[in-house]
């Protein structure tokens, strides 16, 4: 990687550093139930762990952000409908059940070069305040609306309503 400040550049060899933003190890397991007959059929639910790494932020690895383990919740119902609607799926979760201080999204930083000394700069962080958002979901094909409650010390709690 070539940095430069003004007048000055410098190289630097970023062999065997990790890829920033990619956490080394992921998990999700899930373990669940969903009625297959009778008068609750379609009712169903599932508890999930959310675990991964710490990842850099930054090139030079200089950076990194703490990995995390959270829990969720999920209860949802589906049954089969007559008409233009054939399939009525509902369903309620409950994100980071533990109230567990994470940080859910990063942006990577650049590494960048004193112009004073020539040297690269050391660590930076650019810390954001607490926050809270109504969102859609993503897929066209289903009717969601997601509440997102960051905290300022970290943790979030989601609610969402599908249909």
């Amino acid at each position: 990687e070539r940095l430069a400040a003004g007048p000055l550049t410098a190289a630097f060899d970023r062999a065997g550093n990790r890829i920033v933003g990619v956490p080394e190890h992921q998990l999700l397991a899930r373990i669940g139930y969903d009625v297959p007959a009778g008068p609750l059929a379609g009712l169903g639910a599932y508890a999930e762990a959310v675990a991964q790494d710490g990842s850099f932020l930054d090139n030079a690895n200089l950076l990194r952000v703490p990995g995390f383990a959270v829990l969720n919740l999920n209860v949802h119902y589906a049954t089969a409908l007559v008409g233009d609607v054939r399939r009525l799926d509902l369903y309620g979760e409950v994100r980071n059940v533990l109230d567990t201080a994470y940080v859910g999204a990063a942006n990577p930083l650049a590494n960048t070069l004193s112009p004073v000394t020539g040297l690269q700069n050391g660590r930076a962080v650019d810390p954001v305040g607490g926050r809270a958002a109504l969102r859609g979901h993503p897929d066209p094909h289903h009717g969601v609306a997601e509440m997102l409650l960051a905290h300022p010390h970290g943790g979030e709690h989601r609610a969402e309503i599908g249909l």
